[in-house]
């Protein structure tokens, strides 16, 4: 499995294996700007970041019954330990941002990346309603 596919399932795990559907993309993409060599690319879109690469990898994992998306939350299927499998920095960096994050939500989340990386707020239609 691609060491990036990893990061989002331990990233998933650390969440206690739930993470909601609009809210997973942006703390995805908040991961990415601590980590010193990136695993995902972003672009602006409607709702903030997007990173179609972690889109697809979300269907490839969906496909293979690792995650499933149900209702509006993306869940983790299995029982793996996957923090395990990161490394050692990784790991760790995970874990504070969740601690840094984890109760950022919705609107806050999205008003938070807005007016912490501007660029990706260009496309929004909500943007200025923050």
């Amino acid at each position: 499995m691609y060491y990036r596919r990893k990061i989002l399932l331990g990233f998933l795990q650390v969440f206690c294996g739930e993470i909601p559907t609009m809210d997973f993309q942006k703390y995805l993409f908040l991961l990415n700007q601590e980590m010193d060599e990136p695993v995902y690319e972003f672009i602006p879109n409607e709702f903030g970041c997007y990173s179609f690469q972690a889109n697809q990898d979300l269907s490839t994992l969906t496909k293979y019954k690792i995650v499933k998306e149900s209702g509006d939350f993306w869940n983790l299927a299995d029982k793996t330990d996957y923090l395990k499998q990161l490394k050692t920095d990784d790991r760790i960096l995970i874990d504070k941002f969740y601690t840094q994050f984890h109760r950022l939500k919705g609107e806050a989340l999205t008003k938070y990346v807005f007016e912490n990386y501007p660029y990706y707020a260009i496309h929004s239609s909500t943007a200025g309603n923050l």
